[in-house]
């Protein structure tokens, strides 16, 4: 009965107006922000270039990704969590994979088949916004859906911390992410702190709490420009093994012309690229990153 009031009032609702592009998923999913499917581990990738010693170990990239198509209005931020992991050995072996954040909310629209819980951006607004509510909150009465295990979707930010990598976003717990030997990942689950934390936590976590150098001396700005066509996301710094001034930048990127995707590496303190490796799916734009380094993989917490 819900489902049917669902197809006959509340998706009428929402198709009776026009969207605006922010919460148009014929905008919003367009281009290199379409979704994409789970990918396996995939070994022995053509790098161009020489990957440094110290970048050994997973770059890791959030971001949204929508398991099913939106019965309506749609957001960015709305997506799936999904995380992209690039895991570099020696001798330039690389792989790469990328899963979803198996979280509370989207194992139970997997069973489903279809989406269920609201989308707070794309979908809550006016009437219809309210009369999708209501029905949420008559699928959890009835006990057709959950969300006493958390609605949050772990689709922003990444970080490693205290032996674990924690997928989140501002409307859950973290999730607890493994990185297998292989550069797999699995979902461990909802991550509290050890029972110390339960409520949702800020999707920008910084772990350092000591403020960073600026060097001030002669004003200089430098950059990297990717090429005509080409778009990349939020890079992430690594600094050397030595110190924290000099380091690599890495980020994904994506040649819109030649329909391609890269991880490109670029030498922080010249501004140069030293290497690219050339992936084997399409990476959508997304959200942060981090690295997790070869000695930080041997001591995750399981």
């Amino acid at each position: 009965m819900l489902d049917k009031l669902e197809s006959s009032l509340i998706v009428p609702m929402e198709h009776n107006h026009p969207l605006p592009k922010p919460t148009d998923p014929a905008v919003q999913l367009s281009g290199n922000f379409a979704p994409v499917n789970e990918c396996p581990v995939q070994n022995g990738l053509e790098v161009v270039g020489q990957i440094p010693s110290c970048l050994r170990g997973v770059y890791i990239r959030n971001g949204a990704n929508p398991m099913f198509p939106p019965l309506a209005g749609h957001h960015l931020f709305d997506g799936d969590g999904m995380i992209h992991a690039v895991k570099i050995g020696s001798d330039n072996r690389v792989s790469y994979s990328c899963r979803y954040t198996r979280t509370n909310r989207l194992i139970q629209e997997a069973e489903l088949g279809r989406p269920v819980f609201p989308k707070p951006i794309g979908e809550l607004h006016g009437h219809s916004g309210l009369a999708r509510l209501a029905l949420f909150a008559a699928r959890a009465e009835i006990g057709l859906v959950d969300a006493t295990r958390g609605m949050g979707v772990a689709n922003a930010g990444v970080v490693y911390f205290n032996g674990r990598l924690l997928a989140m976003s501002e409307d859950d717990l973290p999730y607890h992410v493994e990185i297998n030997g292989q550069g797999d990942l699995k979902t461990i689950g909802r991550f509290g702190f050890d029972d110390q934390i339960d409520c949702p936590v800020i999707a920008h976590p910084k772990v350092n709490p000591t403020t960073a150098k600026v060097d001030l001396e002669d004003g200089t700005v430098s950059e990297f420009k990717y090429g005509p066509g080409r778009f990349g996301g939020e890079p992430y710094f690594v600094p050397e093994e030595e110190g924290e001034d000099e380091g690599y930048v890495m980020g994904f990127v994506r040649d819109e012309e030649r329909d391609e995707s890269e991880l490109v590496v670029v030498e922080a303190s010249e501004m140069k690229q030293v290497a690219a490796v050339r992936l084997p799916e399409r990476v959508p734009y997304g959200f942060h990153g981090t690295f997790v380094s070869e000695n930080q993989l041997k001591e995750q917490v399981i």
